[in-house]
């Protein structure tokens, strides 16, 4: 009976520490999101205009915080529309209140470097001058929604189609002059604009994995093959497929994965896209707790695009692992405890017995 009672208070003891293990591994796996500063063309969509006319669209902002200096790169269609250039937008822009006289020393924008034949404009910054005498007086950058630039284009097409690619978009804040990266940061989304409204579809395809079907979304302007060529790997952790078209055309496309699939298996893990073997960086990830949405995947038609996670369905889930293995100990502690109380059990009864 004394024996029992022990027991009790020995699990009394096991029990909440293996509570409070399992609390603090399921918060060890949350990640933490900062407030994103989204960059984007506007207007999304700009309708075309007669070949030879002028076409502007604005790079604007949203979230900026203590925003110092920022810098961005863009790409066109060049058959489409021919690059002219770039400008700060005077009397419109959110750097404005910080030219003279409100700052001293006003601001420096670069209008960067154009390129006809590629379709690109590269290295357009603006940013504060003297920052560092200005920041330790209580000054702070921009903060809030705004107007980066403004881009111009020349049409070349009243009908077809060109996306506005916004590249390389990298914001700095107010230290970054005080102490350098990494106040260097990129804009956490990027959305890039279109001249005419891209002509796409959207088609779902039941992809098979191990012993079931997953159906996957695709919106492209490319042919996606059927499930024969729609194929996931276990293995790899991986979907890919072949978008096709008429040759040396632009293609782009969104898929969406249900997390089931495919997913990140542990906080800080990152997608990764390659086309035709090569690994890309410019594309978007998206996980509305259900889906994974892998966006703005551009190639050159015709590709095969794969898209990696670092889990995989059939996979046996590695958050499951750690609660596994409490439970496994607990288990054990929980038998060995009980076997050697039944074995001391057993050897004072034997005495007693020989007693009598």
């Amino acid at each position: 009976m004394i024996e029992n009672m022990g027991e009790k208070m020995e699990m009394r003891k096991i029990l909440p520490l293996c509570v409070i293990a399992l609390i603090l591994f399921s918060l060890t796996a949350v990640p933490v999101k900062a407030s994103p500063a989204r960059v984007y063309v506007s207007p999304v969509v700009t309708p075309g205009v007669a070949p030879g006319e002028y076409v502007a669209v604005d790079v604007r902002i949203e979230g900026a915080v203590d925003l110092i200096q920022w810098e961005l790169d863009v790409k066109v269609d060049p058959a489409v529309l021919e690059v002219v250039g770039a400008d700060d937008g005077v009397g419109t822009a959110l750097y404005d209140k910080y030219k003279v006289p409100y700052w001293t020393a006003g601001t420096a924008f670069m209008a960067g470097t154009v390129d006809t034949v590629a379709g690109t404009i590269t290295d357009v910054s603006q940013a504060i001058l003297s920052w560092p005498d200005l920041y330790p007086a209580g000054k702070t950058g921009y903060n809030g929604t705004g107007k980066l630039c403004t881009l111009y284009f020349i049409s070349k097409s009243l009908t077809a189609h060109s996306l506005i690619d916004l590249m390389d978009v990298w914001l700095y804040d107010g230290l970054y002059y005080q102490t350098g990266a990494p106040h260097r940061f990129p804009a956490d989304i990027v959305e890039d604009g279109h001249y005419n409204q891209p002509a796409y579809t959207t088609v779902t395809i039941d992809v098979w994995a191990v012993d079931k079907y997953f159906p996957v979304t695709f919106v492209s302007n490319s042919t996606i093959q059927d499930s024969q060529n729609v194929v996931f790997s276990e293995t790899d952790k991986s979907l890919s497929f072949n978008a096709t078209g008429p040759a040396g055309t632009g293609g782009f496309c969104n898929v969406t994965i249900p997390l089931e699939l495919l997913w990140l298996a542990n906080v800080g893990d990152t997608w990764m896209v390659k086309v035709n073997g090569t690994e890309i960086s410019d594309f978007e990830a998206l996980d509305n707790g259900t889906h994974t949405t892998i966006g703005l995947i551009k190639y050159s038609h015709n590709a095969l695009v794969e898209v990696i996670g670092t889990g995989a369905y059939a996979e046996f889930p590695t958050s499951l692992v750690m609660p596994l293995l409490l439970v496994i100990t607990l288990f054990v502690a929980i038998l060995g405890k009980t076997l050697w109380s039944q074995k001391r059990k057993g050897r004072v009864i034997a005495t007693q017995n020989k007693a009598v």
